[in-house]
């Protein structure tokens, strides 16, 4: 088949493809052979879904593509699909150990948080998730790069063997843009594992935005480039339980959801559907509306840990919070620490985050 005979769709995944990949240059059948192994990069089920890279192993071609915003969801997410494979697969090298991680030798593909084009809060830290633990983890640190349009000291830390975060010192100043780069494509990852391709982001900080929760006088005030903006009666965490107290310390916005089901068996409740959440962790950091404990709002701490306004209220932070947006807890007795969510980035102090560089 010659250049001529070529489909539009296969033109167009050429041209995605085009410099991604240094020394692969697939030809139309097997651009073909993988668009007809993707339908799903085309359906209505991933309508955003665009071809980001094509990863080489011997003569195993893969491509993938950022699916930049799931179905039902607010927050942006990035995830690598490998959606099909042309030609016969190399042989496989024998599995590396170590004490803590065992892992099978081959391509390892990585994924941001971050989505192209995107709009964050000033808190929002980046995490580059690999799909299989990583044995030399400075090689992958090493190829990872953060370009800022605005200098900003910041670095990046590792949180366990798939994940690593990159967070600046402070705040992100607003309306500035940043690039990260994952430059990994064949680079070694230890024990014989490969990079699978490359990636990049761009996305810009938006405005100035942040909440004030405070425990103690059961207030949540949202403070907008430097003026307080709303100031909300609020429940948080029974005081005097640790296990349900809201924890003290800066959370992150990562999601919304309009409706969030939430089940905790160990306090009794399950399936129960909440409105207007504002998600900060998967352990209980979250904003929600809840009408039945109205009367207790601004007076007495009553939840699981969740902090929760009205409804009215919750819906008007609904609108106004974005994701990596700051949530800065105080008074609550207890401290938020990196055991609690893997999303804490900033439970640890400036010292504490550089210590976690493979690079160090």
């Amino acid at each position: 088949m010659n250049r001529a005979d070529e489909t539009r769709d296969v033109r167009a995944l050429r041209q995605a493809l085009t410099g991604l990949v240094d020394d692969v240059t697939p030809s139309p059948d097997a651009l073909r052979t993988l668009l007809d192994a993707a339908p799903n990069a085309r359906s209505a089920r991933w309508p955003k879904a665009r071809v980001i890279g094509l990863a080489a192993a011997g003569t195993v071609a893969v491509l993938v593509v950022e699916l930049s915003i799931l179905p039902g969801r607010d927050a942006a997410r990035t995830t690598p699909a490998v959606l099909g494979t042309t030609g016969t697969p190399p042989p496989t090298p024998s599995a590396a150990s170590s004490p803590a991680v065992r892992t099978a030798a081959g391509p390892v593909t990585a994924s941001f948080n971050v989505v192209d084009s995107a709009t964050y809060g000033v808190a929002m830290p980046i995490a580059v998730r690999f799909s299989a633990p990583v044995l030399d983890r400075a090689a992958a640190e090493r190829a990872l790069s953060v370009r800022t349009s605005t200098p900003t000291e910041g670095g990046w830390a590792w949180l366990d063997d798939r994940e690593v975060h990159w967070r600046p010192r402070e705040y992100w100043q607003p309306g500035m843009t940043v690039t990260v780069t994952a430059r990994l494509y064949r680079v070694p990852l230890g024990g014989g594992a490969l990079g699978a391709l490359d990636l990049t982001s761009t996305f810009t900080i938006g405005r100035a935005a942040s909440v004030r929760a405070d425990a103690s006088t059961h207030r949540f005030e949202v403070i907008r480039d430097g003026r307080q903006v709303y100031d909300f009666p609020a429940s948080f965490g029974v005081d005097g339980e640790p296990g349900q107290m809201t924890r003290s310390g800066v959370l992150v916005v990562t999601e919304k959801q309009a409706t969030a089901v939430l089940s905790d068996p160990k306090y009794g409740y399950r399936n129960v559907s909440v409105p207007w959440a504002v998600r900060m962790s998967d352990d209980g950091g979250l904003v929600y509306g809840n009408a039945a404990i109205t009367a207790e709002l601004g007076r007495r701490n009553v939840t699981h840990g969740a902090i929760a306004l009205s409804p009215d209220d919750a819906k008007q932070y609904f609108d106004e919070a974005q994701v990596g947006d700051p949530v800065e807890v105080t008074g609550s007795g207890v401290a938020l620490s990196a055991k609690d969510d893997a999303r804490c980035d900033w439970a640890f102090d400036w010292p504490s985050w550089q210590a976690r560089s493979a690079l160090r």
